[in-house]
């Protein structure tokens, strides 16, 4: 059998796998599900009933922070189960919410890289109520730089358009380029419309034909800059 060597801090956790509901599963308005996150100790000091799972952002889905998660110790290379109950929304769509691991300091749980583990539960409500989306249209972009080369940095910015209330998943992609943000989530209370706006920076492969794509609940509107 291998032989576990910790990483040399005292609190830092990797991720296993989504033990149920992984991303975008499909859920019925105002069903309580419960939401289980394997994880592993990656770290040299063992966790307790102290470590708590707390809410971060999102939706909170009335879920419990901070919560009791850790009933038995888990030593350094030992995984562990974290459950949590939520009820699930009653608008259709995507929602999301993002949960961490805290210690009894109150600091959170890091992964050996020393960045934030977020746990995170990516849900599709299919029966309660809402409308959809209607439109998503690239309306502008504005440019810091010289244009049409890699010294450029690109805002981009887009219209999400729903004709009633729903939670929308949506994300980015480019051809060539990094983003700043890759996807987001956001909740329609009734019709209207979202403005987004990302940032697209260099290098490019080709700066002289950089295409930037928005996806919304699978409604899609594409830009090409410099074609």
């Amino acid at each position: 059998m291998p032989t576990f060597t910790p990483v040399p801090d005292c609190d830092r956790v990797e991720f296993v796998s989504d033990v149920t509901y992984p991303d975008e599963t499909g859920v019925k308005a105002n069903e309580v599900i419960t939401k289980t996150w394997r994880v592993k100790n990656i770290g040299s000091c063992t966790w307790d009933a102290a470590y708590k799972l707390v809410y971060i952002r999102g939706e909170q889905m009335n879920g419990t922070s901070p919560a009791e998660v850790i009933s038995s110790s888990v030593a350094p290379g030992g995984e562990v189960e974290l459950s949590i109950k939520l009820n699930m929304p009653e608008i259709n769509g995507i929602h999301w919410g993002v949960w961490q691991i805290y210690n009894a300091a109150g600091q959170p749980v890091l992964k050996a890289d020393g960045k934030p583990q977020e746990l995170s539960i990516l849900i599709n409500v299919t029966n309660g109520r809402g409308g959809r989306v209607t439109a998503v249209r690239i309306w502008a972009y504005t440019f810091t730089g010289v244009k049409c080369t890699n010294n450029v940095q690109y805002d981009v910015s887009v219209n999400i358009v729903a004709d009633g209330p729903i939670g929308v998943g949506y994300a980015w992609n480019v051809t060539n380029g990094a983003l700043t943000v890759v996807s987001q989530n956001y909740v329609f209370g009734s019709a209207g419309s979202l403005q987004v706006t990302t940032h697209i920076n260099p290098p490019f492969a080709d700066p002289k034909n950089v295409q930037v794509t928005l996806t919304a609940n699978g409604v899609s509107s594409s830009y090409t800059i410099c074609p």
